[in-house]
């Protein structure tokens, strides 16, 4: 069996048990080492489909899956501001810069704002 059809057997585990399934359960019912177990339940938290709860794993609801941004905005705002003031500090005259949607991107564009800029098409 290959990694996406385990993983696709233990979400199915999961559903068929209300959303909610022992490790030790899953364990007994797919036949896959313990280590390749983790593996797969650590990728299907990081796709926030389900989590490790006291020995359980749990359905994440759908209102859970969404990233708030402005929560995240909210956590360590303080050395994100820092990084962004050193960041813009470090742009020289005629320099292409490319800045991705990430919290600290955010107060990096505030930071921009503030200087002279040519912002080309």
């Amino acid at each position: 069996m290959n990694p996406e059809e385990r993983r696709n057997k233990l979400m199915d585990l999961v559903r068929e048990n209300n959303g909610k399934v022992s490790l030790k359960d899953i364990a007994s019912k797919i036949e896959i080492s313990q280590s390749a177990l983790y593996k797969d339940i650590n990728i299907l938290e990081n796709q926030r489909l389900l989590r490790k709860n006291y020995g359980m794993l749990e359905l994440v609801e759908a209102g859970e899956k969404q990233h708030n941004f402005f929560l995240s905005l909210q956590k360590n705002a303080k050395q994100k501001k820092a990084i962004a003031k050193k960041a813009v500090s470090l742009i020289r005259d005629n320099e292409t810069i490319f800045v991705d949607g990430s919290t600290t991107t955010f107060y990096f564009c505030e930071e921009l704002k503030k200087c002279n800029l040519k912002i080309l098409p």
